[in-house]
């Protein structure tokens, strides 16, 4: 049982626990839990770190809860249950790390969720005073019910795998997938997947929908829809006649892909077959031509607004003056002229200059523009912001493209590269997965364009 005297609060936060552990109490009328309340804090070198928690077995939470703070319960290795309320609105990061619990119910009324806050999950025990972590129970597995949509952080249920070999060892959960799991925290690192995982996930996915809810399965059809270009022709070779029958339950084959999807069957009779029956039941032939026109009208529609986006980006720059464009770029003196070094202005469709004041430039240096997270997975601000470019226009005269430049700018939809560009480095638009390239025929940006199969507008 608790005493008033265990806790320290202000203003209906809870700043800190300070009583014996055990099965512990929060009064009602706490809000708010703060930042590292029940985890244990000690310093060593000028460094603070967490250290296990070992007293702490139980807790309940009060009815008005509203919201857990960052490493509120971190590392408190024998918590094995948690009762959310139906009040609370936000878990922080690392809010539950490391701890013991095993089943989780996450309310409806959970918006947000943060890094972190459910890793490292496991069944712990204390022997001669000392933690031991079984990171793989003699089958004991959890489960987690997520009644909402929240919105998640990075490695919400990180931990190493110990059912199923759902990756690559970059996007990893405690729990078996059971019919209590819901689909959600599984992919959350979906982006930071090779093809090969992906893959591994979907099908796996594929073959539990009899096992999900209704919120799930619209879920998973939105993530095999969003990677039709570049995971079908891989996907399909895995597939099975229990998977085309789940593929096809799912709506996923319509008049816009069934020329495609059968393409990809073509030399296997079995799953053909399905298909094929499927097509003649549900795709009539209207239906083929309203969506073979739609497409084309979509694709015009793209057309147009990718060459509006140039016009806009020439018009702007137009109206600058030479101050605001020299304000605007951060350079360097290389033999007769300067180089690119960054990009210090604020719009998303840009106009690279070939001279500032008198002086022409000549290059673009690497990761100028970049807009790729580094090892820490974090962005600074200024890679936010490439983050957001839309359209890029090189001028003529500018001979090289350093590598990386572009990197990362996933909105990048458009860059016009003139026929004085002689060089482009490696990775120079990695992970541009929507960009066209606009160049004269026979240039380096057309050769670029090909060995990188990244769509080619002849200007």
């Amino acid at each position: 049982m608790s005493n008033a005297s265990d806790f320290i609060i202000e203003n209906g936060v809870l700043k800190k626990y300070v009583g014996p552990g055990g099965d512990v109490v929060i009064p009602e009328g706490v809000t708010e839990i703060g930042d590292n309340a029940f985890c244990m804090i000690e310093s060593a070198q000028g460094f603070e770190y967490c250290i296990h928690n070992t007293t702490l077995t139980g807790v309940s939470l009060p009815k008005g809860l509203r919201k857990i703070g960052e490493s509120a319960f971190d590392n408190c290795v024998l918590l094995s249950k948690v009762v959310f309320p139906e009040s609370l609105k936000e878990i922080g990061a690392k809010a539950f790390r490391s701890t013991n619990l095993i089943d989780i119910h996450i309310p409806r009324s959970v918006n947000k969720i943060g890094d972190s806050a459910f890793s490292y999950l496991g069944t712990s025990k204390v022997v001669n005073g000392e933690v031991r972590i079984r990171v793989e129970d003699d089958g004991v597995t959890g489960s987690v019910r997520i009644d909402g949509t929240p919105k998640f952080g990075k490695g919400v249920f990180e931990r190493k795998y110990s059912a199923a070999d759902y990756c690559d060892g970059k996007i990893h959960a405690e729990f078996d997938m059971a019919e209590s799991i819901p689909l959600f925290p599984l992919v959350l690192s979906w982006s930071e997947l090779w093809p090969a995982s992906r893959i591994s996930l979907v099908l796996q996915m594929l073959r539990k929908t009899d096992s999900f809810r209704k919120a799930d399965i619209e879920y998973l059809v939105s993530l095999i829809k969003r990677a039709q270009k570049s995971l079908y022709p891989e996907l399909v070779k895995e597939f099975d006649a229990g998977d085309v029958h789940a593929f096809l339950k799912l709506g996923l084959l319509d008049a816009e892909n069934a020329d495609t999807v059968l393409e990809l069957f073509r030399d296997r009779p079995e799953e053909r077959a399905l298909i094929v029956d499927y097509i003649a039941k549900n795709i009539t032939l209207e239906k083929s031509a309203e969506a073979a026109e739609k497409k084309l009208e979509q694709e015009i529609a793209k057309q147009q607004k990718r060459y509006k986006a140039i016009e806009e980006a020439l018009a702007l720059f137009s109206q600058k003056k030479p101050a605001e464009i020299k304000k605007e770029w951060a350079v360097s003196e290389i033999d007769s002229g300067l180089m690119i070094t960054k990009y210090k202005g604020k719009d998303t469709s840009i106009v690279v200059p070939s001279s500032i004041g008198k002086t022409a430039v000549l290059e673009i240096a690497e990761d100028a523009m970049r807009a790729a997270a580094g090892d820490s997975g974090k962005k600074n601000t200024y890679q936010k912001n490439m983050y957001k470019n839309k359209c890029i226009v090189i001028q003529s005269g500018i001979q090289k493209i350093g590598a990386r430049v572009f990197k990362g700018c996933v909105y990048l939809t458009d860059v016009v590269i003139p026929d004085s560009v002689t060089e482009i480095g490696q990775e120079a638009f990695a992970d541009c997965h929507k960009l066209n390239i606009h160049a004269p025929t026979n240039s380096c940006a057309e050769q670029y364009a090909k060995e990188n199969n990244i769509p080619f507008v002849t200007e």
